[in-house]
């Protein structure tokens, strides 16, 4: 015994007729280009207070290779980043993230290429939070490493003699912080099916 074929024809048309009364109710708004459709955050982004490009006083005439001011200006900058802790409140945000797709096959795809899928695929978030770490740690190598040029050469004089090889040597631990960033973003992904 199923369902009698009147009542699913009658049912049938009950839906047709509110879908024609809902549909003409409806009022549709043409397209403007200039208008914001969807409201989108700021990137609550402020620089630290102080910072400025140097204008130090030891190098009027411009003839000093390297100045002992300007390296310790430029630390005191890359300090006020790192304290600030803008990069580590940037990778916490997207820790916090999450996608609902709901049951669309295609945006389910797209979460995944977004948020990973296991430990080994971590997405575009997981990419951009291991970025943001890798940045904050170049950032914090290289003021260590222009700390420690300050310390170990005091004077014009022996910045004057520093080689080329042993500024190197002090930073190079910086230098191989910043050559690795390069190695993010280097995933592809498709969208497809569904």
């Amino acid at each position: 015994m199923g369902i009698p074929e009147e009542y699913v024809k009658d049912r049938l048309n009950q839906i047709e007729q509110q879908k024609k009364d809902t549909l003409g109710k409806v009022k549709w708004e043409d397209f403007d280009r200039n208008t914001e459709y969807i409201e989108r955050p700021g990137s609550h982004f402020e620089p630290p207070s102080g910072m400025q490009e140097y204008g130090g006083v030891n190098n009027k005439n411009h003839e000093l290779a390297v100045s002992v001011e300007a390296l310790e200006y430029f630390a005191r900058q890359i300090e006020q980043i790192l304290d600030k802790d803008m990069l580590q409140a940037a990778r916490r945000s997207l820790a916090t993230f999450v996608m609902r797709p709901g049951k669309f096959a295609k945006a389910e795809v797209l979460r995944q290429k977004i948020a990973g899928v296991k430990a080994d695929d971590t997405g575009l978030r997981g990419d951009s939070m291991k970025l943001l770490q890798a940045v904050h740690d170049a950032l914090y190598q290289i003021k260590k490493n222009l700390r420690e040029l300050i310390t170990n050469y005091d004077s014009t004089e022996e910045f004057n003699k520093l080689t080329t090889a042993q500024l190197d040597e002090v930073m190079g631990a910086a230098w191989g912080k910043i050559g690795s960033l390069g190695h993010y973003g280097q995933t592809e992904g498709s969208i497809s099916g569904g």
